[in-house]
């Protein structure tokens, strides 16, 4: 593979000894791969795959008291709503995703403005069109993402205060079920073992 490369005679990405003939396909979108499909099986614990224990500073809690009625194996999906405002091949939109890819799609990420999220008109466009897709995999779940790089300071000073936690989830599950969404999808990106029980209980009075 050549890409970024600025002497084409050199590689710039090989693959290992047994796959370096260079028909060698690298990097391709059209399926997973079947040792994606067992890594992706074995990490959510499927029947028939071993085990494994993984940690995660994204946590994903529903609109109600029943579990999601996820498709196994799940092939979670993030759409960043900046993409739309990029120019050229890097555009990319809702209308451009495919329904049959994800098991649930993240929309990263909802503004959190007086204690609550905000949806802009672009995102609430946004997520029109992805409640579209639903007619071609009734199974889809979306989410709403908050904090990241952005918001992860203000989500801070929700979590550490009680009444604001309690405040926020109750915003947060009539924003869902306004909005058809199925939950929502944190990133929390602590920085001590404070901000982490912080976090805990932000996560729990949303769960309850």
């Amino acid at each position: 593979m050549f890409d970024f490369a600025t002497d084409k005679s050199e590689w710039t990405i090989r693959p290992k000894d047994k796959y370096k003939d260079k028909t060698s396909l690298i990097g391709q979108r059209k399926s997973l791969s079947p040792i994606d499909i067992r890594k992706i099986n074995k990490l959510y614990k499927c029947p028939g795959f071993d085990t494994t224990t993984t940690t995660t500073t994204t946590t994903t809690t529903t609109t109600g008291a029943a579990e999601p009625d996820f498709m196994i194996p799940h092939r979670g999906c993030y759409y960043p709503l900046e993409g739309e405002s990029r120019s050229g091949q890097a555009r990319f939109t809702a209308n451009q995703v495919d329904a049959t890819l994800c098991t649930y799609i993240n929309v990263a990420f909802a503004p959190i403005q007086d204690n609550k999220m905000s949806l802009s008109r672009q995102l609430r466009a946004t997520l029109e069109t992805l409640k579209l897709l639903r007619n071609d995999n009734d199974k889809l779940k979306l989410f709403l993402s908050i904090g990241g790089t952005a918001n992860s300071a203000t989500l801070g000073v929700i979590a550490r205060d009680i009444r604001k936690r309690f405040a926020f989830a109750h915003a947060a599950a009539i924003t869902l079920r306004n909005n058809g969404l199925d939950g929502l999808d944190v990133v929390y990106k602590q920085k001590s073992a404070l901000e982490a029980a912080a976090f805990t209980a932000f996560i729990e009075v949303h769960e309850g």
